[in-house]
């Protein structure tokens, strides 16, 4: 009986700490990507929190719209102020390393790319977010 009462105190504890969290949580985050006031319809599109915390990642569709995935805790991006960055570049199939054919131009300037250089911002709000970029 006396080894009994000895657990009460460890499962008294275990209900006032149900669980350790799966990680920050995480909103849905979807939007398009323009520009010149066109879709821009290959890319990729990468939120970085501000705060820190995981970046979140999505492709950009040739409808121009995104959806964003946070790596290993799913679908969506962790609440707060975040910077930017838009890669898109047209595909080159078949060009190998040691082809000399130049690279095609980026679909927008290479600026985006660059968290230090985009000027781009999102903030993320504990709802559902639609965020659209109008890049000129």
């Amino acid at each position: 009986m006396a080894s009994k009462l000895c657990l009460v105190p460890f499962f008294s504890a275990l209900l006032l700490f149900p669980g350790c969290s799966q990680g920050p949580k995480l909103v849905s985050v979807e939007g398009a990507v323009t520009y010149q006031g066109k879709l821009v319809p290959m890319g990729s599109i990468v939120f970085v929190p501000s705060n820190g915390g995981p970046n979140a990642e999505g492709n950009i569709g040739k409808d121009g719209k995104f959806h964003l995935l946070t790596r290993d805790l799913g679908p969506g991006a962790v609440i707060g102020e975040h910077k930017v960055m838009i890669i898109a570049l047209e595909d080159s199939p078949g060009l190998l390393p040691e082809d000399t054919r130049p690279l095609k131009p980026p679909l927008i300037p290479i600026k985006y790319s660059d968290l230090n250089q985009s000027g781009l911002t999102a903030k993320v709000e504990d709802k559902a977010n639609v965020i659209n970029f109008d890049l000129k």
